[in-house]
């Protein structure tokens, strides 16, 4: 997982962005509340800035005020200029090109989570600093999930949660008890502290949007294609020499397959395990 670098904008321009291209009721609602919408954007900046979205407070009570609430709520529509104007200041905050989804880092983003869900508190459904791009399958397996049972926080916010450096995932080569082909599982990485709450959000989210079978499908992919090369060049060697030879340059050169995109995250793990495992020199042996 990766953040996204936000752009600076200010509470008070936030509100006036938000109320522009409203007409009719939408119009009407928005001028009645506006006030009240800057005071909670400047609430929502401070905690997030400072990890503490949790204590956020609702505007509107749930079943106590529904009309105002549902108002909320429809501000927010994919096609309105703001969300636009939003992706191209994000865009160009980070590197001018398509924005990767930031919590399984395999896809391009499309769409926008309201990482604080508008059900629950739609007085944020326009609000620049709530909505985070994401891939569809994330997006919508997030759903409107945040915080968990104890009200603590479940899911990654590629805004505002910094520091993740910790390696997020192991793979694990081995080989078929079947066929004696290599075969990769993936599985979170257990040396990571456990005490920074970066990392447990992590893990929760891996959990909750089952992720790990993803990256497991992702991984499968790169080792086909990275046992397909090394075997297209062992086939031309000639002797038993050539072949030790062979994989202990393939040990020692194996970073050079690897790459410095955020994107490759997966490729370079599997790549690392390849290199690392036993087992692919004993399938090598059977070539």
């Amino acid at each position: 997982m990766h953040n996204i670098e936000i752009y600076n904008v200010n509470a008070e321009d936030d509100v006036l962005e938000s109320g522009k291209g409203l007409h009719g009721e939408k119009k009407a609602f928005f001028d009645s509340v506006k006030d009240k919408l800057k005071k909670a954007y400047i609430d929502y900046d401070d905690k997030a800035i400072n990890g503490n979205l949790v204590s956020l407070s609702p505007l509107w009570i749930l079943g106590q005020d529904d009309t105002n609430r549902n108002k909320a709520y429809n501000l927010y529509w994919s096609g309105r200029s703001l969300v636009k104007k939003h992706w191209e200041n994000l865009e160009r905050q980070n590197g001018g090109e398509s924005i990767l989804c930031p919590i399984c880092g395999l896809t391009i983003a499309k769409e926008m989570d309201h990482y604080v869900p508008r059900e629950k508190m739609p007085e944020f459904s326009v609000h620049r600093y709530n909505l985070i791009p994401l891939c569809h399958d994330c997006n919508h397996d997030k759903s409107a999930g945040w915080l968990d049972d104890n009200g603590h926080r479940c899911f990654f916010n590629a805004f505002f949660d910094k520091g993740l450096q910790d390696k997020l995932v192991e793979c694990i080569i081995s080989l078929s008890p079947k066929d004696n082909q290599p075969c990769i599982e993936i599985k979170i990485n257990n040396s990571l502290d456990m005490t920074k709450e970066i990392n447990n959000l992590v893990v929760s989210t891996i959990k909750r949007l089952n992720l790990l079978e993803k990256f497991k499908k992702e991984a499968q992919m790169c080792l086909r294609q990275r046992l397909q090369d090394i075997r297209g060049r062992y086939e031309h060697i000639r002797n038993e020499k050539e072949a030790k030879d062979f994989w202990e340059d393939e040990k020692e050169n194996y970073k050079y397959c690897q790459t410095n995109n955020k994107a490759d995250f997966i490729y370079n793990s599997t790549c690392e395990a390849i290199y690392h495992s036993n087992d692919i020199e004993v399938w090598l042996e059977t070539l």
